[in-house]
């Protein structure tokens, strides 16, 4: 079950992956932008789903690896260690399939602390390191063996598109504000004034032209800009390769080695 505050306006979402346990819901943060938060079971009993149960997560997983997203569940994978993001010696080959597919689309696991007994069985997953954070094991679930998981999901404002008023040199009548200019008796104005105080004074004097001469203009501002000859797909490439090396912090490591490659090309 996923519960969702309803005057966020949750919309449901379904994803194309067949994988049998899972609810979406797509939350709109501006006119461009959304975030997909999900809620997974992966079952370990073959006999409930079969044995394609693990593919259909992977195939999940890469299906929304390029979009916003946060997902969180019962994965049950125990024999991985998420303190140093390996497998143990005992690890079975779904489990390193897991890690792979999380590594191969960049994505993100938060848990760090057992959910049930010593193991990290419910994880939180995300497309971007910081989107999760805070994530605390608040103790058992009435009954249940497995324990309470808490933690932010961070919408950074500066993700929105801002309105904001600006001067329109492009249209400014810079005859008249010359013509103006050449009437202010600058000596009488500055000679007395210390250095500081003439700076400041000038200053007032330009800015008052300018309100009085330049009209205003309305335009927009965002979290990213980009040249005009980069595509999106090279940004993506780029912030792609920032939002890796932001999680291995070593240029060695093989996903921020094949992310710079992709960046570069």
């Amino acid at each position: 079950m996923l519960y969702v505050r309803s005057d966020l306006q949750p919309i449901q979402f379904t994803p194309v992956s067949k994988f049998p346990e899972q609810v979406w819901c797509k939350l709109r943060l501006t006119h461009a932008k959304e975030i997909m938060i999900g809620v997974c079971y992966r079952t370990p009993t073959t006999s409930v789903f079969g044995t394609g149960n693990d593919d259909m997560l992977r195939d999940l997983l890469q299906e929304i690896g390029s979009k916003h997203h946060v997902l969180m569940g019962d994965f049950n994978y125990p024999d991985i260690d998420w303190s140093v993001h390996s497998c143990l010696p005992t690890a079975s080959k779904d489990s390193q399939l897991f890690l792979d597919c999380l590594d191969d689309n960049f994505l993100s696991q938060h848990v760090t602390v057992p959910t049930r007994k010593d193991s990290i069985l419910d994880l939180v997953i995300s497309d971007d390191p910081d989107t999760v954070d805070g994530v605390q094991n608040l103790g058992s679930f009435a009954s249940s063996d497995h324990d309470i998981l808490s933690f932010d999901i961070n919408v950074s404002v500066t993700e929105l598109s801002v309105r904001r008023r600006v001067l329109d040199y492009a249209k400014g009548d810079y005859m008249s504000m010359r013509n103006e200019l050449q009437t202010v008796d600058w000596e009488s104005i500055l000679e007395p004034l210390p250095v500081v105080e003439c700076w400041k004074t000038f200053r007032e004097i330009i800015d008052t032209m300018e309100t009085k001469y330049i009209p205003i203009k309305s335009t927009s501002s965002s979290k990213i800009t980009k040249p005009v000859w980069m595509t999106h797909r090279a940004l993506k490439s780029v912030k792609r390769k920032y939002r890796v090396f932001s999680k291995y912090k070593s240029r060695d490591h093989p996903a921020c080695v094949a992310a710079a490659k992709k960046s570069k090309d």
